[in-house]
This record gives C-alpha cells, structure tokens and sequence, in this order.
C-alpha cells in the first residue's frame, strides 16, 4: 500500500537550499520503499513545474503569497472568513501516515507578529492538525535561536513534546533550547541534511553557464553569494561597500574573475529576498572596468545547478548558509560571514571553525582570510570533503527515520478520525 507523507517546511519561495534538502529527503525514502510513496509538500506557491520537478505534489500553506494580503490577518486559514482552508488542511493530514515538520528555523521567536503569525504559529497550526488526526508528526533537522519571550518558550515547549521524533541539524540549537530553560525530548543531532543527497555532478552546471554567457575560468575564480540581511540593523549600504572592496581586491590580480550566486531567487514581494538584486547593487559599486570580469547569475536555476557552480571556483566568500554547505560539498573551501547560530553549528560539526568570520569583519580581514584559503586550497578541500563524508552519514538518519515511523501500524484512533472527514 502506498504510503503518504505530508512535509510543511518553508518550501515555494525560490531557495535552492530549501529545495536541496527536500531532494536529499525524499529520494532515500523513495528508494527504502521501492517507489510507493507519495510525498504532500505544503507551498507559499503550490506549483504543477515545481511539482513535476522534485516529484512531489504541492499545496497551500499557511502564508499568504503576499505581504500586502497578510496584512491586518493571522494566517491563512485561521480567520473567520477562511477556516474552511484549515479544515481541508485538516482532512490532507487525516490521509497522511507521517506529518514531516521541518527542515528550518520554526522554533524561534514571533516579535511583533502575534500568535497565530510567522514560523512558530504554522508549526502550532501543523502539529494541532495532527494531534487532532493522530498523525504522527516527525521534527525534522530543525533550528533555533535564542528564545527570549514567555509566548515563545511555552509554544516551543508544547510543540516539542507534541512531536513523535525530533532532530535537530546543529547542536547550537540544542544549547539554545536548554538555555531556554526547555525541557527536550529524546532527539538526536545530524548533519545538514542537504549532505545527504550525492554532490552535484559536473554536468548540472553545463546549461547554466550556457545560458548565463559565464565562461571557463583562466584563473583563481571567487564564487560570491550575497544576501540583503535587511532585519539584523546593518549599516546596508556600508555592508555593500565593504563586500565591492573585498571584491575589488580580489580582481586587483588580472587573471582573476568572480561569480555572484543566488541562492534566494524569491521576486514575488519585491526584491528585499531575492539574492540576485542583492548582487546587483554591490556590483554596481565596482569600478566600470572590473565589471566586466564579474559574473552575475540572473536566472532561476535548479538547486543542483546552483550547487555545481561553486565546484567551478577555487574559494567562497558567502553570507547565505547553503552557499556555504554547497561549496563545502563541491569540495570549494567557502569564507562564511556568520551572523545566524545555525552556521556555527554547522562549522562546528565540520569541525571547520576557520571558515567562519564576523558579519561585521573588517574588509582587510575578509581578504586575508580568503587568500590564505586560495593559498591552502588543496589541503582545505581534502579536509572539508572528508568532514563533507563524514556528516553525509549521519545526515542520511532522518530519512531512515521517517522509513522506520512508516513501518508501524495506524492505531485504531488514527482510523476512527480519518472516517470522521468526508
């Protein structure tokens, strides 16, 4: 009998990594149980392409697809006027044998959105459907930072005893919970779980520098993702200025080039959250005769693509987590500019605390560190594709879990509400 398997990540907004970890779910699980498994993804955008591509069948979440519908609202589903959206909801998880929460960042804090707003009400709305079907629900590779509010510790508290498996995906996330004064569950730390698919091929990258006229190298070649990191009280301009200047540097030698990677392509609510805007204002800072060896990617491409650049350059400089996790797992020794706990997490299980530098670094330090990563590149990257191994196999453990939770037969009460839905 085929087997169902509702995933409610953050899933429909353009982000490789996002999709990168889906893939590296997914396909072991298909594979564990010879093809009959139907996987349920709830969406910003549910989409027939997206569909088609990861194999998967999308449908709404909880968001809105804008800000401007958000507005003056709880989320979708859980108004007066739109309870009926949550019902069916309800009835999708009532069909399902596994309700997947993760991967990201639920755990965190609302501010200023109120209860029933953002990460942290979804996963309440998610794991309420559930409790109420008794569907199973898995926590999968999931994040937190610190948690500072009443509201927010007592939601975290509630939805971890109400989850039937937890992971997490850094340990940091761990000392956040405790330091929270939150009581876990048994749970067990894994490696990011987009290592847990196979690194891209050489091949994924073909078309995309086709289509994007990005040509073969000729020398050191600096992959570059960069985001707007509008919410953390930057300086943004300066923040641009600083990244142009560490560019310029780096093109200071002749036979250099760099690519700008997006990693974020989501242009549905302006460009605050796409990537490649990002990229173009700091470009745009650069002398007019430098330009020219910078390489800009203006397409949306598909994850493994996007992952496969960064095998193309020689080092990283990246301000998006899964830049960093892609080019570690090409093989390309990346310099993260850290500002979020889920990257020292996850340097710390590299045990690759070196690659990480302070969002607020100054330029000189930024360019030290990378030529002195150009100048170790070999020794780096046999390190970091070892750490890459090594964490391969244990981030391969969620699917397993989820394998395992399929296994075990529906109680009586699971199929005494099923029934109750029409």
């Amino acid at each position: 009998m085929t087997k169902k398997v509702l995933i409610y990540g953050f899933f429909g907004i353009a982000n490789a990594g996002n999709e990168a970890m889906l893939q590296a779910f997914c396909e072991p699980i298909r594979e564990a149980l010879n093809g009959e498994v139907e996987f349920v993804v709830a969406s910003r955008h549910p989409d027939a392409d997206y569909d088609a591509r990861y194999g998967v069948r999308t449908l709404p979440n909880f968001e809105y697809p804008s800000r401007d519908e958000s507005a003056g609202r709880w989320l979708r589903g859980l108004n007066p006027d739109d309870a009926d959206q949550y019902l069916g909801f309800v009835k999708e998880v009532s069909e399902a044998d596994v309700v997947v929460l993760g991967p990201g960042q639920f755990l965190v804090e609302t501010g200023t959105a109120g209860m029933l707003k953002g990460a942290l009400g979804q996963a309440l709305a998610v794991v309420a459907a559930a409790r109420l079907t008794a569907t199973p629900v898995y926590g999968l590779a999931l994040a937190c930072e610190d948690l500072k509010s009443a509201w927010a510790k007592l939601a975290v508290q509630t939805l971890l005893d109400g989850l039937a498996e937890v992971t997490f995906r850094d340990p940091r996330s761990v000392d956040n919970l405790r330091e929270a004064g939150i009581q876990l569950p048994d749970y067990s730390v894994l490696g990011d779980l987009a290592l847990a698919g196979s690194p891209a091929p050489v091949s994924a990258v073909t078309a995309l520098l086709s289509e994007e006229n990005i040509p073969e190298k000729s020398g050191p070649r600096l992959a570059v993702a960069l985001r707007n990191i509008y919410w953390m009280g930057l300086d943004m301009d300066a923040h641009r200025r600083k990244m142009a200047s560490v560019m310029e540097h780096w093109l200071s030698h002749s036979d250099r080039d760099i690519v700008l990677v997006p990693q974020n392509v989501y242009d549905i609510d302006g460009d605050r959250d796409d990537d490649r805007a990002e990229a173009a204002r700091t470009l745009a800072l650069l002398p007019d005769e430098l330009q020219t060896r910078v390489h800009q990617i203006r397409g949306k491409h598909d994850s493994s693509a996007i992952e496969a650049v960064y095998g193309q350059a020689d080092v990283a400089l990246s301000a998006r987590l899964h830049g960093a996790v892609f080019s570690c797992t090409q093989g390309t020794p990346p310099v993260m500019l850290t500002f979020m706990d889920k990257t020292r997490g996850f340097f710390r299980r590299m045990e690759h605390l070196d690659c990480l530098v302070s969002l607020v670094a100054s330029e000189g330090d930024i360019v030290h560190r990378l030529e002195e990563f150009l100048a170790r590149r070999e020794t780096l990257s046999e390190s970091l594709t070892e750490a890459v191994r090594r964490n391969r196999a244990t981030s391969r453990g969620y699917a397993e879990r989820v394998v395992s939770m399929l296994q075990a037969a529906p109680g009586n009460r699971k199929q005494w509400a099923r029934g109750l839905l029409p």
